[in-house]
């Protein structure tokens, strides 16, 4: 570290502290001369914005906060910042909107779900913000506002008076843990009732080599739009194709092509799940498939194309496998706007017709199942196990 930067941050340090004696507005005249409009850092863009929406500033925050956005989009602070300003104005749709880019960006963000029940009670979407509240004390049970705000909805405008007893006795320390035995449905099940999938983004997912380059096959056919780009063509190991889309992959930096797939069929690998934002519905359809047989049909793969050696049992693979599956599985499970089905890549295989229904009525939509059956291939299901 050098001379020059030991001088700035101390200098840095000594402005922070000498501003916790002053009034916001006296805190702001003193930035002002000492930086010009247009000319402020990162940092002192970040206490501006702060400072002018304790004052009820709000235009002005506003100007802050997009300001600190069009710096990092990916932050979701700044996002939760702008959605709390846009409560302030009374902009609740806009308020909504922004909390969700924020949850989208980081999913644990209690302060981030608080804010998006905000906007919907003021919205009188009573359900929605409910389950807003109860996924920011899914992550944050200490959380006492969202809990209040909870008792309220539940007794004045849900009419579900256990649930809101049962929050009520949270805060009289009777037995905060006993949320089964009291009544209080599972997070799954409010997800169940209070969220609408209207055209949602149909997600097929699943490890590697766990056919959803099938499923995807199975969808087109029947009749459902599929997201790809064709980039990936067919070869000697996914000779009908990998169904796969370059933006996949950079997902956990750019969102924004997600709005393309509303309505249609995507394809994402199960470790990049988490990366989908909480500002659409999703309808998963996640390929089981023995692993064993995952891991033989990946490290043949590879070794078609040169990258592994023949023979050698790939273990280490096996381990991360079972690591991505846990991980898609917690996410399925804590996600209100994620519906999900589990289809077994075997049954599909041996039972076509049955898991086309399956798909049909999980997805709620008019397919052509036997088209959808009909793309099944048996010489196709190699590295079988028994």
């Amino acid at each position: 570290m050098t001379l020059q930067t030991n001088i700035v941050q101390a200098d840095m340090m000594l402005f922070d502290i000498s501003i916790l004696k002053e009034k916001p507005k006296d805190i702001i005249s003193q930035i002002e001369k000492q930086f010009p409009k247009g000319s402020e850092p990162i940092h002192i863009i970040k206490k501006l914005a702060n400072l002018y929406f304790k004052l009820n500033e709000f235009g002005k925050a506003e100007e802050y906060y997009n300001k600190l956005i069009e710096h990092n989009p990916e932050n979701s602070y700044y996002h939760n910042g702008l959605a709390s300003v846009y409560l302030g104005q009374n902009k609740f749709v806009e308020a909504a909107n922004k909390a969700l880019d924020a949850i989208g960006l980081n999913y644990y963000f209690p302060t981030a779900h608080f804010v998006l029940g905000e906007a919907l009670i003021n919205l009188k979407d009573y359900q929605n913000a409910a389950n807003a509240y109860e996924v920011s004390l899914k992550i944050l049970p200490s959380f006492g506002a969202a809990r209040n705000k909870l008792i309220k909805l539940y007794s004045s405008n849900l009419n579900n008076q256990s649930l809101a007893e049962h929050h009520q006795r949270f805060f009289e320390k009777k037995d905060p843990a006993s949320a089964e035995e009291d009544g209080l449905l599972e997070l799954s099940e409010l997800q169940s009732k209070f969220v609408r999938f209207d055209n949602p983004i149909i997600v097929v997912s699943g490890l590697p080599r766990s056919g959803t380059s099938l499923m995807m096959q199975m969808l087109e056919a029947g009749g459902i739009n599929v997201f790809t780009d064709d980039i990936r063509k067919p070869d000697e190991n996914n000779p009908k194709g990998y169904y796969e889309h370059e933006a996949v992959k950079t997902i956990a930096r750019n969102k924004k092509w997600l709005q393309q797939a509303q309505g249609k069929a995507i394809k994402v690998v199960s470790h990049l799940l988490v990366h989908l934002p909480a500002k659409h519905n999703y309808k998963v359809i996640f390929m089981l498939r023995d692993l064993s047989e995952v891991v033989t049909s990946q490290h043949k793969m590879l070794v078609r194309n040169g990258k592994h050696k023949e023979g050698l049992y790939p273990g280490r693979l096996e381990i991360s496998f079972k690591n991505h599956l846990l991980k898609a599985n917690e996410w399925l499970k804590s996600n209100h706007n994620a519906a999900v089905i589990y289809i077994n890549h075997k049954d599909a295989i041996d039972n076509p017709n049955e898991t086309a229904e399956k798909i049909r009525q999980f997805l709620g939509t008019d397919l052509n199942t036997s088209k959808m059956a009909s793309v099944i291939d048996k010489n196709l299901y190699r590295e079988k196990i028994g």
